[in-house]
């Protein structure tokens, strides 16, 4: 029975090692940084693919009390981000807001669905904070979650 499995292990590993080349496996780009609202903030961190995450910038509608107006429109995040690389990336974004106590207050996520981002050149992203983002204003710091979509 052993001699039976293995060469199918054998065979599995060596397919996954074939699939999983440079080419077609890119590390997402993920970090925290401080939640600043209204303010671009200049990142510049690039991953793996070669794409950039050049700035971030929210847009915060006002807040009435503890919590934001409904007719100011939901929180969104503008993201621009540029291709360093020699081939056209698809581009996926995600990004979570927490408060000083870790608590999640706001997911949004996004990116392009028909065109790729050239090489050398930058696209920007607006992801929206719908559904749940009733204390997305209270936000002290957020992930960023940037990748290459296949």
């Amino acid at each position: 029975m052993r001699r039976l499995l293995l060469p199918g292990i054998l065979v599995a590993v060596l397919g996954a090692a074939i699939w999983a080349t440079p080419d077609s496996w890119c590390a997402p780009l993920s970090k925290r940084y401080p939640f600043q609202g209204g303010l671009t903030m200049e990142i510049a961190a690039v991953g793996v693919s070669g794409l950039r995450l050049d700035t971030v910038r929210f847009r915060v509608p006002a807040p009435r009390g503890d919590r934001l107006l409904p007719t100011g429109g939901p929180l969104t995040a503008e993201v621009a981000v540029s291709n360093t690389a020699d081939q056209s990336h698809m581009v996926g974004l995600a990004i979570a807001l927490y408060d000083d106590e870790g608590n999640l207050l706001g997911v949004a996520s996004g990116g392009n669905r028909i065109w790729p981002v050239r090489p050398d050149r930058q696209q920007t992203f607006i992801l929206v904070f719908d559904g749940v983002n009733a204390e997305a204003h209270k936000a002290t710091a957020f992930d960023i979650s940037l990748e290459a979509k296949p």
